[in-house]
C-alpha cells in the first residue's frame, strides 16, 4: 500500500501574488508578515499584540477537535497567545499554512502526520521541523503543543527557520501529479 499526499495549487497558495493578504511576502522579506497578523487581528476584533497568534481553518465538529479547542482557550489566553477560528476549510489547509509560512499546529493523524514535520524537544535546535505535532484530540496533548510552539515562538531564530522550513517543502500538484503518474506507469506494466 502507497499513499500520496494531495499537492496545492501553488499559484494559487502563493505569499508573493495571493490576492487575500494585505501584504505580499518571501522567505527574504518576512517582515512584511506582521501586515497580514495586524490585518487578522483588526479583522477578528482583537487589540494589536506581538504575542503569538494561533489560527483554526476546520469545520467546527467534534470530529475536528473544537471540543477540545474551547477546553485549551483559557490555558491560550493565560500564557500570551490567541486564537482565531474561521470555521470551514479542507483537508489540505495545512499545506496552505505551510505555504505562508505559518507554524501548524496538528493532531498526529493520517495525510496530516505525513506532511508536517515535529519540532520535537529531544532533537537539538529545529533542524527540518515544519511544526509541532501531538497525539490525541484531548486536552493535555493540545496545551502541550501549544506550550511547545508558544517556546518556539519567543525564540524568534528557531520560529523563522521552521517557517523557512515550511515553504520550502514541496507540496505541489506537480510533485504529487508524479507520484500518481509513477504509480499509474507501475500498474499499467504490471496488467498489460
Amino acid at each position: 500500500m502507497r499513499s500520496i499526499v494531495n499537492g496545492i495549487d501553488t499559484a494559487r497558495w502563493n505569499p508573493e501574488t495571493d490576492p487575500a493578504l494585505a501584504a505580499h511576502y518571501n522567505a527574504r522579506i518576512p517582515d512584511a508578515r506582521k501586515v497580514n497578523k495586524r490585518a487578522l487581528e483588526q479583522h477578528f476584533g482583537l487589540d494589536k499584540d506581538d504575542g503569538p497568534l494561533f489560527l483554526m481553518v476546520s469545520r467546527l465538529s467534534r470530529q475536528k477537535g473544537t471540543d477540545v479547542i474551547c477546553e485549551v482557550l483559557d490555558f491560550l489566553v493565560g500564557n500570551g497567545a490567541r486564537l482565531a477560528i474561521l470555521g470551514s476549510g479542507d483537508a489540505e489547509t495545512q499545506l496552505c499554512e505551510l505555504a505562508h509560512e505559518c507554524v501548524p499546529e496538528m493532531n498526529r493523524t493520517g495525510s496530516l502526520a505525513d506532511t508536517v514535520i515535529d519540532a520535537n524537544p529531544a532533537v537539538p535546535g529545529v533542524g527540518a521541523a515544519t511544526g509541532v505535532q501531538f497525539d490525541g484530540a484531548h486536552y493535555h496533548g493540545l496545551a502541550a503543543a501549544f506550550s511547545r510552539a508558544i517556546a518556539l515562538y519567543r525564540q524568534p531564530d528557531h520560529w523563522q527557520q521552521i517557517q523557512r522550513n515550511g515553504v520550502a517543502a514541496d507540496f505541489s500538484w506537480r510533485r504529487s501529479g508524479a507520484q500518481y503518474a509513477a504509480i499509474y506507469q507501475q500498474l499499467a506494466g504490471a496488467n498489460p
